[in-house]
């Protein structure tokens, strides 16, 4: 995770190069819970300050938009709100040493949506206060105003209503434990559930402790959802599941779904197949097994098709990774998979979606729909438990 650090003065400045010591050691057992499977976030911190207060022998210069990569510390000779314009879309957090009314009046026209903005800490010059602004949880700032004010003896100032409750909020977990958040637009009614301790039904196939969440909320640990089972005096409903479930029947209730990344997608093809085809047959596939597209996090070929135009762009607009394997590596898997004499005679194995799916799967996996082919595309998808 990309950190910038933007100083205005000559004591922020002093504060920022203590900063930028400081903090890539902070432990992140100084951060709030984490969870086992969570993988950690590798800062890095970039120091950018006014030219005038800047040590020639550590800076290099910014005379406008202009980044030199392999170096901790830049400095500006620009506008602030240039600078800033610049490197918005480039980091992933900020942490700017100067008021937060001169921070609000910069970043408010470079807003898009709480799903793409970068987390936002202000701190005062004399290192007393790191205040989150912006993107709290999606974003990340409350953690990092935590690392900040850990890094400097600061008080951390964090102003979300689920954290000042000391209540997980669902965006969270969803991200500690890597899910993603849909519909993302009702988020903000769960939560205000959560934290005016409104009854939460929560239906899981995720193994979570009780004690993560308050007493409102009912956690239920159900492999199938039946619609007549669900409490109709709840307030809302939250679904942790990669499952496709029919909501209808909930009426005006809001509802959430939390969906794990724990799905693989291996993908056979032909030359020449374009990425609309390769992303209709994912769609087709999923649906035929009633699965979340936003469950899938990676897709799984032959190295053969390490250079296939048309899988890599559709990956790309997917977002998601492709995994490769070699003929040898597939061939070396010994599970039973559905095989055939073209495509062995055509490559050296008799099947590609199938085995590559379960080689990206994380083990423990399974199978949990073999070869689906739709126009072209060989479609196989594994689970992780």
């Amino acid at each position: 995770m990309k950190i910038a650090v933007i100083t205005l003065t000559r004591q922020g400045t002093k504060l920022g190069e203590e900063l930028s010591c400081k903090l890539p050691a902070v432990a992140t057992a100084d951060l709030p819970v984490t969870f086992n499977n969570e993988t950690q976030d590798n800062y890095q911190f970039h120091l950018f300050v006014p030219v005038k207060f800047a040590c020639p022998s550590k800076s290099v210069f910014l005379n406008g938009p202009q980044i030199y990569p392999r170096t901790q510390r830049f400095s500006f000779a620009c506008p602030l709100r240039e600078l800033v314009a610049y490197l918005f879309p480039k980091y992933k957090g900020f942490v700017f040493i100067m008021a937060a009314g001169i921070v609000v009046r910069l970043i408010a026209p470079l807003l898009r949506h709480k799903r793409y903005d970068p987390a936002v800490v202000v701190m005062d010059e004399q290192g007393r206060f790191a205040v989150s602004l912006l993107s709290g949880h999606l974003g990340g700032a409350n953690e990092l105003a935590v690392r900040v004010a850990s890094a400097a003896g600061a008080q951390a100032v964090i102003t979300t209503a689920t954290d000042s409750s000391n209540i997980l909020a669902l965006d969270m977990l969803a991200k500690k434990m890597g899910m993603t958040c849909e519909p993302l637009e009702n988020l903000k009614k769960i939560n205000a559930a959560l934290v005016n301790g409104e009854k939460i039904s929560l239906f899981t196939e995720v193994s979570l402790p009780e004690a993560l969440f308050p007493e409102n909320v009912n956690l239920i640990f159900e492999v199938k959802f039946n619609a007549p089972a669900w409490p109709g005096h709840s307030s809302a409903v939250v679904f942790i599941t990669n499952k496709i479930i029919d909501v209808s029947s909930l009426g005006d209730t809001p509802y959430l779904f939390l969906r794990p990344k724990n799905l693989v997608a291996g993908v056979g093809c032909k030359k020449g197949i374009k990425p609309e085809e390769v992303i209709a047959a994912l769609h087709f596939t999923l649906a035929r097994a009633n699965l979340a597209p936003a469950s899938v996090k990676v897709l799984a070929s032959i190295s053969l098709k390490q250079k296939e135009q048309g899988l890599l762009r559709a990956a790309s607009q997917l977002g998601r990774e492709v995994k490769f394997f070699t003929p040898e590596e597939i061939a070396r898997c010994t599970l039973s998979f559905s095989q055939s004499t073209f495509v062995e005679n055509t490559i050296g194995v008799g099947g590609v979606c199938e085995p590559a799916a379960y080689l990206a799967a994380k083990k423990p996996a399974r199978i949990i729909l073999p070869k689906t082919v739709y126009h072209g595309v060989t479609i196989a998808l594994a689970a992780e438990n």
